[in-house]
């Protein structure tokens, strides 16, 4: 379905990867910051999650300079071709 080298959305596919790890992370600190993983679940603010989540993938779009719906192609590209997890910080 996708092409390997070929530059997509304007991106190359060194950049898509950056991309793809930006999302990654954006959503792993939204939900932290909202509370998954403090020891009570009850603390947890889904609604807080997907406020920030929102926040941060609009930062990754505008510094990329891409559409939302283009973060979720990348997204959808990074699943499909197996790229792997950002390495933890």
């Amino acid at each position: 379905m996708f092409e390997p080298d070929a530059d997509r959305i304007g991106l190359t596919e060194e950049q898509r990867i950056k991309v793809f790890y930006r999302l990654v992370e954006a959503e792993d600190r939204a939900m932290d910051k909202a509370g998954a993983n403090a020891a009570d679940v009850s603390k947890f603010d889904g609604d807080k999650a997907h406020r920030l989540e929102e926040k941060y993938i609009k930062q990754i779009c505008n510094k990329y300079k891409i559409t939302r719906e283009q973060a979720k192609q990348i997204a959808m590209e990074g699943a499909q071709k197996g790229w792997p997890m950002p390495p933890s910080k």
